[in-house]
């Protein structure tokens, strides 16, 4: 299995792929299979009490989500392509930030769970802390794909935003089929 390959439009990546995801931009790719799974925010509260209920009471909230995200894979010949949108769904701009200079992960598992590919596999970044600002409503995207290299099978696409303070991380099963 050779090393993967990046998306044509992610920075210092470079491929002879178009950028254009199967299913998109005139229906390029022919058959191709979109499904989409949607997360939204919740929010939750914590309290802490005193035991015996006596004395004061604490209760302290941790921040809303702020991020609501959807996980595209898109199955078209040889090749799954995955997208990653994260959208700031608060009212105020939203700042991302990241140990280092990876921004997402992608992986496919099989239905054991077992890691069949890894989109940062073989790849290398700089250890370097980072930020990126998201406005209010706006919505970010990641992709990649898997080259499928005559696999047949369900498995479950993983996409993860690897923001330290706005974790996001969602999954959704499909299935490759021969044609």
């Amino acid at each position: 299995m050779g090393l993967p390959r990046r998306c044509p439009d992610h920075a210092g990546g470079a491929s002879d792929r178009p950028n254009v995801i199967p299913g998109e931009a005139g229906r390029a790719g022919g058959g191709a299979r979109k499904m989409r799974v949607r997360i939204w925010p919740a929010t939750v509260l914590l309290a802490a009490g005193v035991a015996a209920g006596c004395g004061p009471r604490a209760v302290r909230s941790e921040r809303p989500r702020t991020l609501a995200g959807s996980l595209d894979v898109v199955v078209a010949a040889d090749t799954v392509w995955l997208t990653l949108h994260a959208t700031n769904v608060s009212g105020a701009p939203l700042q991302l930030r990241f140990s280092s200079a990876q921004r997402f992960e992608f992986e496919v598992r099989s239905q054991t769970g077992a890691e069949v590919w890894r989109w940062s596999a073989g790849q290398a970044f700089a250890q370097v802390t980072g930020e990126e600002r998201v406005e209010a409503g706006a919505t970010r995207q990641w992709r990649a794909w898997w080259p499928v290299a005559g696999r047949v099978g369900q498995y479950v696409a993983v996409g993860r935003l690897v923001a330290l303070d706005q974790p996001l991380a969602l999954s959704a099963a499909f299935e490759v089929v021969r044609e």
